[in-house]
């Protein structure tokens, strides 16, 4: 690409196409998978991020999105009375970036490209809803834990899959490796 002394191009539209012909290729956008990957302060919530770096690593290439979901407060008047609502928006949103700052360590280093996303509100929703907004085709969480504690964490999973969007839900286990349902 050629520029006049005022750093406009020169170049005509249709060498200019030529040029970026290579950088946006229609076939990378089309195999490129984009990942929903929610996360939260438990070491599960980072499986996601293996699978993400699994799949890399196996020459299939992806665009992960981070998200963190705070659920509403559900007595906002016992937290009011020793912080402004303006105070306890930024302790979550400062503790929301931590959390997908330090998620996204292992997809820094392997060269994915990602994105951070914070939102307030119903789990499920959110989820659902970011997936539909950032155009990803699969959202990964671990797989529910054995035992009696699945049924806290497993209501999720389960809402999730159960939803008729159209992403398709993962899950992983310890290593980031797919699950059978």
């Amino acid at each position: 690409m050629s520029e006049n002394r005022d750093g406009e191009s020169t170049d005509t539209p249709n060498s200019l196409a030529a040029a970026l012909s290579g950088i946006f290729d229609s076939t990378t956008d089309a195999t490129m998978q984009r990942l929903l990957v929610p996360v939260d302060a438990t070491p599960r919530s980072r499986w996601g991020v293996k699978y993400a770096v699994w799949k890399h690593r196996t020459g299939r290439p992806v665009e992960v999105s981070l998200l963190h979901v705070a659920e509403p407060l559900l007595r906002r008047s016992d937290i009011l009375r020793f912080r402004s609502e303006q105070q306890v928006a930024q302790l979550r949103a400062h503790h929301a970036r931590w959390l997908l700052e330090d998620a996204a360590t292992r997809l820094r280093s392997n060269g994915i490209a990602h994105q951070l996303y914070f939102r307030e509100g119903e789990v499920v929703f959110e989820i659902l809803n970011a997936a539909e907004q950032l155009g990803c085709g699969q959202i990964v969480v671990p797989a529910p834990p054995p035992g009696w504690r699945r049924i806290f964490r497993g209501r999720v999973v389960a809402q999730l899959r159960g939803n008729r969007s159209g992403a398709t839900v993962i899950t992983v286990n310890e290593h980031g490796l797919p699950k059978s349902k």
